[in-house]
């Protein structure tokens, strides 16, 4: 991209020097109707009505990116591409108005970049719309006032002096009246077997079925013999 050379006010010098802005001075392209594409074989589909198509819809982009430029809550930053655009709406109007009739090809080409512009100059408005919002706001005070400081919030104390009790000597159990505790391990405590103890009343008997016994002693008859 050349060295495009630009006045501090971004009125896009460059590309009027070529072009001739269609609006004049203190109009705004938003508030008036833009012509439309001529027609294939209409009364309009002549090189003159061709170029003030391109001419009119390509300033009333780079109005809009003026307007963004001029407004003091734009940063340096995004004003910097000042040049990149003025340079592709340069190149777009050259393309778009250096033949009659212009080829299907070029006129998609040139249509994709008039939409890349348009979106480039919104995506650049909504950008400085939150900044020019934040441009109000006072900075935060690092000493704050008395009211924005955080308050001291006393929490209850417990009743007395709060130091700990002194230790009581243990009395016997049963001594204050109550029922005393019964301290043996419980099942299922940690530590202990879950299962509690079973100690069976009496031996535990295996008897064995009729089928069994009868075998037995046969076995015992057959051995024996």
């Amino acid at each position: 991209m050349g060295s495009t050379q630009v006045d501090e006010g971004h009125r896009f010098e460059a590309v009027a020097h070529a072009f001739a802005d269609p609006f004049p001075p203190g109009l705004d392209p938003a508030t008036v109707r833009l012509p439309s594409v001529p027609k294939l074989r209409s009364a309009d589909d002549d090189e003159a009505h061709h170029r003030e198509y391109w001419r009119a819809h390509v300033w009333a982009v780079l109005h809009r990116y003026r307007a963004a430029y001029a407004d003091p809550a734009c940063p340096a930053s995004l004003r910097a591409d000042h040049d990149r655009v003025a340079d592709e709406a340069r190149c777009l109007l050259v393309r778009a108005t250096g033949t009659h009739p212009i080829s299907p090809l070029d006129s998609v080409a040139c249509h994709t970049a008039l939409k890349g512009l348009a979106s480039g100059v919104t995506a650049l408005e909504r950008t400085v719309a939150p900044l020019r919002g934040m441009a109000h706001v006072p900075p935060v005070d690092p000493l704050a006032p008395e009211e924005h400081r955080s308050v001291a919030v006393t929490l209850p104390t417990p009743e007395g002096d709060g130091r700990p009790e002194p230790d009581r000597p243990r009395e016997p159990d049963g001594a204050d009246g109550t029922d005393p505790v019964d301290l043996s391990p419980v099942a299922g405590v940690h530590g202990e077997d879950f299962f509690a103890p079973v100690t069976p009343s009496r031996g535990v008997e295996f008897r064995l079925s009729l089928r069994g016994s009868r075998g037995l002693r046969r076995g015992s008859q057959l051995a024996g013999g």
